[in-house]
């Protein structure tokens, strides 16, 4: 008889963990879609340009990163027009960072995602920046090249 009143316990118990995750399912689904970039051909080529150049991804995780790019203050229309182009995948607006040399720049960088682990594991090994040789041949273009 008690093994059997545990075994109720244990049941409603996992039935009510179950109606929580189902009442939040929606929410949860919502979060995670948002952390999954959609980006255009065209994002896509800037992206590579800006790793080949000055842009780096920075891994939050095993299988997450995100986009930082940061410019001197005196490319501040630059700077603009990169946050202009991936805008719908930052938290937050450019922001003026003041060295203690006195340097000024501006920075953005893009929410953490998933849809980044590709570009991280290409362009990066062991968190040094490399030059993906073997993909380099299809990736240029002459956007690529401009960024």
């Amino acid at each position: 008889m008690i093994q059997s009143k545990l075994q109720c316990e244990l049941k409603l118990y996992k039935l009510k963990h179950l109606v929580k995750n189902l009442k939040n399912n929606g929410k949860t689904m919502i979060k995670k879609e948002r952390n999954i970039f959609k980006f255009t051909d065209e994002q896509k080529e800037i992206l590579i340009g800006l790793l080949l150049g000055d842009g780096h991804l920075e891994q939050m995780s095993l299988v997450t990163y995100r986009l930082k790019v940061e410019q001197s203050a005196d490319k501040e229309e630059y700077l603009y027009h990169l946050y202009d182009i991936f805008k719908d995948y930052c938290g937050s607006k450019p922001i003026l960072k003041i060295k203690s040399n006195g340097d000024r720049s501006l920075m953005f960088q893009t929410k953490t995602s998933i849809s980044l682990n590709f570009y991280g594991k290409q362009f990066y090994r062991d968190k040094i920046k490399i030059i993906p040789i073997r993909l380099l041949h299809r990736w240029l273009t002459p956007k690529v090249l401009a960024y």
